[in-house]
């Protein structure tokens, strides 16, 4: 099994739909992770943590470490709420 970085960039940004199982077997470990949990979709989910920390120190209540929580949290989350 060799680390396939395209897939990785490619799973990143955009969904990728797997209809053959021996093309499934053929990926790495990442890439798998990458598909299965949807993480371009993900994306979306950092970015309203990212607005919500930015509206937070616009108004001086920002605090990185209940930021981080929260963003780790629901990135989690979502990556275990895909089917």
């Amino acid at each position: 099994m060799h680390i396939n970085f395209a897939m990785w960039r490619k799973a990143s940004w955009q969904l990728v739909k797997m209809d053959d199982k021996k093309e499934w077997d053929a990926l790495d470990v990442v890439s798998k992770w990458l598909i299965a949990t949807r993480s371009a979709v993900t994306l979306v989910t950092v970015y309203s943590c990212v607005i919500a920390g930015i509206l937070a120190a616009r108004d001086g209540h920002f605090s990185w470490l209940p930021f981080l929580i929260v963003t780790l949290g629901l990135f989690i989350a979502h990556g275990t709420n895909n089917k």
